[in-house]
């Protein structure tokens, strides 16, 4: 088969989509297929912009050669996005005809842009054929809150929660306590989660959220069902101005419960 792999983007989950994105392609030409590794946002190299699209699954090239594992820091978008300086959409060059003339599209890619729905409803409409949920599924899942909102509706267990937005004064129930996890509403993988276990700890995790988005959510139970001595009950938090634009949530740990 004739399979694009798109993998990177403009998410903060950047690099581990490359890393994902290059084991994917390795382990398809393993296996006998004609496969194209290109960043979605980046596009096709300079290079290689000058041939037929047709004829690029056909050459004996390694397009895995140049990525480089996971960074310990985050990726830098801005510097990203300057190599394309004009750019209006997030597909770069030649991805979306490279796309159309595969026979199918291996999506390697996280977070935003790649997780949520945005991709799939295009190549939804295009006609092309990719990997994994739609863009309904993909859509409601990425967002914590939704999520957690179809569970309870349709009585699947899930951990208390709440959810906070940016700059919005809020009260942790009773309910969650701590230890909680705090997460970043419409974040992938571990990126922008923070375990705390005080109020100092809270408000520490709702401050360093300013690379992602503007909800938080968050969760929390302390092991032996008994809540910290400290007046938190009785404490309002305010979500700090740096919060990115998407909620993050508040989610109860140490949860154990019998499923049938």
């Amino acid at each position: 088969m004739k399979i694009v792999v798109l993998a990177g983007g403009l998410s903060t989950e950047r690099d581990v989509s490359l890393s994902s994105g290059r084991g994917i392609y390795r382990a398809l030409k393993e296996n006998g297929h004609q496969v194209i590794l290109l960043d979605v946002f980046l596009g096709l190299p300079d290079a290689w912009s000058q041939y037929p699209p047709e004829t690029l699954f056909d050459q004996d090239v390694d397009w895995a050669a140049s990525i480089q594992g996971v960074a310990e820091k985050a990726p830098d978008l801005d510097q990203i996005r300057a190599l394309r300086p004009d750019f209006r959409t997030l597909l770069g060059p030649g991805v979306l005809t490279l796309c159309q003339i595969s026979d199918m599209v291996f999506l390697g890619l996280h977070g935003a842009n790649g997780e949520d729905g945005r991709i799939q409803a295009l190549f939804d409409l295009m006609g092309i054929r990719y990997t994994g949920t739609g863009h309904t599924s993909s859509a409601l899942c990425m967002n914590k809150h939704i999520t957690k909102q179809m569970f309870r509706g349709t009585g699947i267990p899930a951990p208390p929660s709440i959810t906070v937005k940016k700059g919005e004064s809020f009260e942790l129930p009773e309910e969650i306590g701590f230890p909680c996890m705090v997460k970043t509403c419409c974040g992938g993988s571990s990126v922008g989660v923070y375990r705390v276990e005080d109020v100092f700890g809270l408000e520490r995790a709702l401050r360093m959220r300013s690379p992602w988005k503007t909800r938080c959510s968050s969760s929390a139970a302390s092991s032996d069902g008994n809540f910290p001595s400290q007046s938190w009950r009785e404490k309002r938090f305010r979500s700090s101005r740096s919060l990115p634009s998407a909620d993050s949530t508040i989610i109860k740990t140490n949860i154990r419960q019998e499923v049938p």
